[in-house]
């Protein structure tokens, strides 16, 4: 998908004076990931709120169940969300 890109800060990257526009998949993942519900006033039930599963018991199981619900609703087609040695790895994308 397509759009605005930000930088790790949260704030709009600019390129030769005009906002960066590219491939926002990943940056959007982030951003569901990291989100708690009830941040985004629009769209409260949006976000997985990561945090919250580390010390969690099954805190992997939920927290993969939750990311893959939330990406499907974003629009993605999720392949596979998997944890290995701590590291999320996710396989989805916007259908085109």
């Amino acid at each position: 998908m397509k759009g605005i890109l930000i930088d790790a800060n949260y704030d709009i990257q600019l390129f030769n004076g005009s906002m960066a526009i590219g491939d926002t998949t990943t940056q959007n993942m982030g951003l569901l990931l990291a989100l708690q519900k009830g941040e985004l006033k629009e769209h409260p039930l949006i976000g997985v709120g990561v945090e919250n599963y580390l010390n969690e018991e099954d805190g992997d199981v939920a927290l993969i169940r939750e990311a893959k619900k939330q990406f499907k609703a974003d629009g993605m087609t999720v392949t596979s969300i998997s944890l290995d040695d701590g590291k999320l790895l996710i396989d989805a994308n916007y259908d085109s």
